[in-house]
């Protein structure tokens, strides 16, 4: 295998690692921090739902109970919302299709009071459906970032690493060519500055060659 290709390849996995680190971080910082705007949300319902449905429920207006909860249910990221009357026949409920093998389920249970009077509860399933779609959709855009960054990188890579051994690869030619005995080789030395002084090295080598064969001639 050649510098040139160990160059590239070297370059090409620390970036393709650099890559998968950085994505897997940015992902599960999003995953951690949408969790928590979840359960947020989920106490914050449950607050709500304690104070709004109480009234309605107590006085049994059923119209105003259904307004309520179709208001909360509003929410993408609940899937049911159900009230239960504790010593009465008022049940209402809201559901929609829960997204198969997508997400988990949580359930909140929130008691419905008013004073010391337990009136009934309220069952809100939250879905963490929604919070998935949205690591997915930014994993594909970090996957095809990083396909985009390794590509661009790659040419950037191998032009560098062919101007660097461009001057390895005359000065090899060079070397093979004196091995051979064809001591009218040129040598330029280019490159970087140890470059150079390999190749004035080698222009050096060929002259000294060429005496000690004038000499015994």
């Amino acid at each position: 295998m050649s510098i040139r290709t160990r160059i590239i390849l070297a370059a090409l996995a620390v970036v393709i690692v650099a890559n998968i680190i950085y994505s897997a971080y940015v992902i599960d910082r999003e995953r951690v921090e949408a969790s928590a705007r979840l359960q947020a949300t989920i106490e914050e319902t449950g607050v709500l739902l304690g104070t709004v449905i109480a009234g309605p429920l107590y006085d049994g207006n059923l119209e105003q109970l259904s307004g309520d909860l179709d208001s909360f249910f509003l929410n993408p990221d609940i899937i049911r919302i159900a009230l239960r009357e504790k010593q009465g026949d008022i049940t209402l409920q809201r559901d929609r299709p829960a997204p198969a093998g997508l997400g988990e389920l949580i359930e909140d249970r929130v008691p419905i009071t008013r004073g010391i009077d337990e009136l009934g509860e309220m069952s809100v399933v939250f879905s963490t459906a929604n919070i998935e779609r949205r690591v997915l959709k930014l994993r594909n855009e970090l996957i095809l970032l990083s396909v985009v960054s390794v590509l661009g990188l790659a040419v950037v890579i191998y032009l560098v690493a062919r101007g660097l051994t461009r001057p390895i690869d005359r000065l090899t030619v060079a070397a093979q060519a004196i091995t051979n005995g064809n001591l009218e080789q040129q040598i330029e030395p280019a490159g970087a500055r140890e470059l150079e002084v390999l190749g004035n090295s080698f222009a050096q080598m060929r002259e000294a060659i060429r005496e000690k064969m004038a000499d015994l001639s």
